[in-house]
């Protein structure tokens, strides 16, 4: 099941709604970093950037992964506890970059990188991260 954005990084009604059906659609209902589907664990939208507050930035669809978890479980849980692994794989972008701009190792599609529509596009092979996983 897809949980709905429910936190204080929220985008606001209309946006969460259209943020958790665009990636809905655009991961398959899985968990961007490990591939879980929705039928087998909890997945639920999460911003790639914490402090980047702007409107614009919180409409758009690079700007977010679904993520199996909670705060301490899961893939969330590692992203929280690994910072290093979660932005080397592009699961979490510094502040000052646009999510669009930083390629993603995501589960379902490669190594991506990621449109404010919910596009996937594959990136060649030297021009993103390396995948450092290992678990």
């Amino acid at each position: 099941m897809i949980s709905p954005i429910a936190r204080s990084d929220d985008p606001g009604p209309v946006t969460a709604v259209r943020i958790t059906v665009l990636l809905a659609d655009r991961d398959a209902s899985r968990c961007a970093a490990c591939g879980q589907s929705a039928d087998a664990a909890e997945v639920a939208p999460v911003p790639r950037q914490r402090s980047r507050l702007g409107q614009a930035e919180r409409a758009s669809a690079a700007g977010w992964l679904l993520l199996c978890g909670t705060a301490t479980t899961g893939c969330r849980g590692r992203v929280a506890d690994e910072p290093g692994w979660a932005r080397q794989n592009g699961l979490t972008v510094p502040a000052d970059r646009d999510p669009a701009e930083v390629p993603v190792w995501h589960a379902v599609h490669g190594l991506v990188w990621l449109d404010a529509d919910g596009g996937v596009y594959p990136v060649p092979d030297s021009a993103g991260p390396g995948r450092k996983d290992a678990r």
